[in-house]
């Protein structure tokens, strides 16, 4: 997120892994502009993200929804990233799945 120098939408979550999130929340605070959460972390994170002043957050229960979502709430020159900060065990067989299924809904955008 802080690599980019375009307003940042983060796609977040998946399995939650129990990891402290206050450090990871004021990097969300301070380099994005929208946070869309899904899978089974997604009420955890958005309790952290509230208690780290985060205000534009949105849950979805799909990758597809998300994806969606992020399209209708970027503008051009924003960039759309998918950075979960869990594992992806409760939606997807591993992490590439995960990245398939992302990969695979933005192309059908195009």
């Amino acid at each position: 997120m802080e690599v980019f120098d375009k307003p940042v939408i983060l796609i977040a979550g998946g399995h939650d892994k129990g990891t402290p999130l206050s450090d990871f929340m004021q990097t969300v605070r301070s380099h994005t502009k929208e946070l869309i959460l899904l899978g089974a972390a997604a009420e955890r994170f958005e309790e952290a993200a509230r208690e780290a002043g985060v205000s534009s957050i949105h849950r979805v229960s799909s990758m597809k929804e998300a994806v969606l979502l992020g399209q209708k709430l970027s503008r051009p020159g924003d960039v759309v990233i998918l950075s979960p900060a869990c594992s992806s065990f409760d939606m997807y067989k591993n992490m590439e799945e995960r990245g398939m299924d992302f990969k695979k809904n933005v192309k059908s955008l195009m």
